[in-house]
């Protein structure tokens, strides 16, 4: 019963977690609205810095801001 109840509690903490909801499948308008990051890249809008987050190691410590690119 214990094993049974631990295991219960297992799964309900993996499926409650909060999970970031991206736009992974690529498609994206041809809006311009620059978001600059840290890294030195400047992403055209919100949906493709989105997309590119699909791959969290490409992200890790890097900022963005919205703004217009000098």
């Amino acid at each position: 019963m214990k094993f049974t109840l631990a295991i219960l509690a297992i799964v309900t903490a993996v499926t409650a977690a909060p999970v970031e909801k991206t736009n992974c499948d690529g498609f994206c308008t041809d809006e311009y609205a620059p978001i600059t990051c840290s890294n030195g890249v400047v992403y055209g809008n919100a949906c493709r810095l989105n997309n590119a987050k699909c791959d969290p190691r490409a992200f890790d410590g890097v900022t963005c801001n919205a703004g217009d690119v000098s």
